[in-house]
């Protein structure tokens, strides 16, 4: 797969892909490349599928609701240390950097 060759460190993944199963798939990166961290996104409730997808291997998970106070915050946690920018994350709240 790919993702060997590409060893992501971060990965999005919607649970409903076109042809694939994203929790399916969130269980077939991290065997092929352990120290991915994936972010779940999705509209469903948590209580529908949180627990299949922190068992697969995701990180964190996000509703498509609360995308954009939770996405730039939960990407900056999983960049690896010294990633260039990733501190200006943590300060980003509804669709912009906060002063």
């Amino acid at each position: 797969m790919r993702a060997r060759a590409v060893k992501p460190a971060v990965v999005l993944m919607d649970i409903r892909l076109p042809r694939e199963n994203g929790i399916e798939t969130t269980r077939f990166i991290k065997a092929c490349v352990p120290e991915a961290r994936i972010i779940i996104l999705t509209m469903y409730e948590p209580s529908l599928y949180r627990e299949q997808a922190f068992n697969a291997g995701a990180s964190i998970y996000i509703m498509k609701d609360r995308i954009y106070d939770e996405l730039p915050k939960a990407v900056a946690r999983c960049l690896p240390p010294g990633v260039q920018g990733a501190d200006s994350w943590r300060g980003y709240s509804h669709g912009r950097l906060s002063q």
